[in-house]
């Protein structure tokens, strides 16, 4: 049976009126690598100060391996947290930043006392092991060269390894990062993404990360938290949540470019429509409704416009804009439906390029009925079953 590393049960926290964590439970596993992903705002750095005991909530508890932490003070719960805005002190030297917390945890008062603490027994000794290690873990993070440096003499990145080496020393339980990427430009954020990676594998410990970027959430983790308003509204792989959203703000928040949500129908006899076109769909719904249809860029077909494109279970639309991105383009379709201008989004490869005109032009537009996504109006996930056979004709 997998142990659990940091357990929540029931955390709430309030601001005044403001309800910032809502009942919130969470079982993260020994060595895991889970994000806590959501936008600004929802609730998870909080979460996450909660858990480094920066933060007292107001009831529920908090449990570090199978032990509640609740009474500890920070430095008792043997936790590290890496900050984003790295949190050195400017007047000391990188080797100085990371030397600083062992000195605390091993050293007494008297001992730290400059002049009078090197002379007194064992400390030299004591400060010679600091440094073996010091120099250890700096060259683990390629910064060995860099210990004679200060903070202000660094780039983002190598102060965001110098961060990273002063939580690793203390060789923690449990790291906390919370946001360490979002000061670094888009080339760093990418090299830093592989190298925690590459460091969890390494050090086999627990890793929790907060961001708002669902890229580093997907890349990254072995699971993901996805927050909304204080709660946790679904938990799962990267690829269950992609694939498998159950709340329609999961679907819109997970995704580059963002889900469609096109509006749609429940029968009478329970199938459902989207626009003008009939799916073999089997809904679970309370009688005829309105539903909302989610269907990612990915699985819309772009075609030119063609006589009988209705008939085929295909859309008339517009387009209107379209991306060059390299190694895929994104393509802007507007479709009219019931007096109301919808864009519906499509993503594919260069070579399915022909298939489309230019800007303005009529194109036909394509669902691909075996991943479509059913919400109710006020966005949970409907149970919804395909077709054996599809119902609907595709381009060819």
């Amino acid at each position: 049976m997998t142990r659990s590393a940091i357990a929540l049960s029931r955390i709430d926290k309030k601001y005044g009126v403001t309800s910032v964590l809502r009942s919130v439970e969470l079982d993260i596993e020994e060595g895991e690598f889970l994000t806590l992903v959501g936008p600004s705002g929802c609730g998870k750095s909080t979460l996450l100060r909660v858990i480094a005991g920066l933060e007292m909530q107001d009831s529920g508890n908090v449990f570090i391996a199978g032990r509640p932490v609740d009474h500890l003070r920070p430095k008792l719960r043997d936790i590290a947290m890496v900050f984003q805005s790295y949190a050195l002190y400017p007047h000391m030297t990188v080797e100085d930043n990371m030397t600083m917390p062992l000195l605390m945890r091993r050293m007494s008062f008297v001992r730290r006392f400059p002049g009078v603490g090197r002379w007194m027994p064992g400390s030299r000794r004591i400060r010679e092991d600091i440094a073996t290690e010091i120099r250890a873990v700096a060259d683990q993070l390629q910064i060995g060269g860099l210990l004679s440096r200060k903070p202000a003499q660094l780039s983002g990145g190598q102060r965001q390894r110098v961060a990273l080496g002063r939580a690793m020393v203390r060789r923690p339980y449990a790291f906390l990062m919370d946001e360490p990427l979002s000061n670094l430009d888009a080339r760093l954020r990418v090299e830093m993404r592989a190298e925690l990676a590459d460091l969890h594998r390494r050090l086999e410990a627990t890793f929790i990360y907060v961001t708002h970027d669902q890229v580093e959430a997907m890349t990254m983790s072995r699971r993901i938290a996805v927050m909304m308003d204080g709660e946790i509204v679904q938990l799962g792989t990267p690829e269950e949540v992609y694939n498998d959203p159950q709340d329609l703000r999961v679907a819109r928040f997970i995704g580059s470019p963002p889900i469609n949500v096109l509006p749609g129908k429940v029968t009478s006899a329970g199938t459902l429509s989207v626009f003008t076109a009939d799916f073999g769909y089997r809904v679970s719904a309370d009688g005829p409704c309105r539903v909302q249809v989610g269907v990612r860029p990915e699985d819309v077909e772009i075609t030119e416009f063609r006589i009988g494109l209705i008939e085929t279970g295909g859309l008339q639309g517009r387009l209107r804009h379209l991306e060059n991105l390299g190694n895929e383009y994104v393509a802007y379709v507007d479709v009219d439906f019931e007096g109301d201008q919808w864009t519906v989004v499509s993503r594919f490869p260069p070579r399915e390029l022909h298939r489309i005109g230019s800007p303005g032009a009529p194109v036909g537009v394509f669902l691909n009925e075996d991943k479509l996504f059913v919400f109710s109006e006020a966005g949970g996930r409907l149970s919804a079953s395909a077709p054996t056979k599809s119902s609907i004709g595709r381009a060819s």
